[in-house]
């Protein structure tokens, strides 16, 4: 086996010091979600890195630099999770699509915790506060999906 050692481990600064999560995209990208440091692209070919910030002027770009997850869909939208929201990123167009609690009918959430997608192509995500999200890729739709202590499990 052969191991590499990438970034700069002397750098207490370093986004790789924070990531989250990690995702390979549907051209064998790496894509690194981080703590403070926004998303990450890691290009294998060239062996370098580049950091996508969040920045309040510019709509396409992360809704936060604190990004609790990292999710590729099949369509190979990047699916970022927050604290009271999330995005669908197209790594090819470098879009972003925000959904933020409160607007839109998406209720508050707390933090997403992670992704995932079902055959019928719904994603769905865990939240801190309500428990799952499905989002509807096509339309965009978003239903919550709570499970109440008086119903039973089967």
């Amino acid at each position: 086996m052969n191991f590499k050692t990438i970034g700069t481990p002397r750098n207490p600064n370093s986004y790789l010091n924070n990531i989250t999560r990690i995702t390979e995209d549907n051209d064998g990208n790496l894509w690194l979600s981080t703590r403070g440091a926004g998303l990450v692209f890691y290009n294998s070919v060239t062996d370098s890195f580049e950091a996508i910030y969040s920045d309040p002027n510019n709509k396409n770009t992360p809704l936060s630099n604190e990004i609790s997850t990292v999710f590729t869909s099949a369509d190979g939208s990047l699916w970022l999770g927050y604290t009271n929201g999330f995005d669908r990123f197209s790594p090819k167009e470098r879009t972003f699509q925000h959904y933020i609690s409160g607007t839109n009918e998406i209720p508050y959430i707390g933090t997403i915790g992670s992704f995932t997608q079902t055959p019928d192509g719904s994603i769905w995500a865990t939240t801190q506060s309500i428990g799952l999200l499905k989002i509807e890729p096509t339309t965009g739709s978003v239903s919550a999906h709570s499970h109440h202590s008086n119903q039973r499990v089967p």
